[in-house]
């Protein structure tokens, strides 16, 4: 049960640490006056449904996880990571009505993986640095 591995944790002072994190953080300023500022005038212009947002992504799929159980006072480091990854782009207009398909970046023009895939969900490119 829950209890019992909590008092467990406890009493051999085991916590949850991660293992690394990022070390830089967004100026909530700079958010602040984007929303004050920026948000109004674009609102004005254009219709919620024409303003699209794009993102890109890593899609680590060898990575390990970040935290672990460790005893109380004990550092916390891992190993080398894995940098084989996915860069995945991600765009929807504001209202989500409008949602583009997922364009994934890899490596490899012809993945084996594909070998026998005749089509995917997803547009597929590829390029050497990504």
């Amino acid at each position: 049960s829950n209890e019992w591995r909590s008092r467990f944790k406890d009493r051999h002072r085991i916590v949850f640490r991660v293992i690394s994190g990022e070390s830089a953080s967004v100026n909530q300023k700079s958010i602040d006056t984007w929303h004050s500022n920026l948000q109004a005038e674009t609102l004005m212009k254009h219709s919620p449904e024409n303003i699209f947002s794009a993102d890109e992504t890593g899609l680590f799929f060898q990575a390990l996880p970040s935290k672990s159980l460790v005893l109380k006072g004990d550092s916390c480091s891992g190993g080398k990571e894995s940098k084989n990854h996915l860069t995945v782009l991600v765009c929807a207009n504001m209202t989500g009505t409008s949602k583009l398909p997922l364009l994934v970046i890899g490596n490899s023009a012809k993945p084996r993986c594909f070998k026998h895939v005749k089509s995917l969900p997803c547009e597929y490119k590829a390029n050497q640095s990504a």
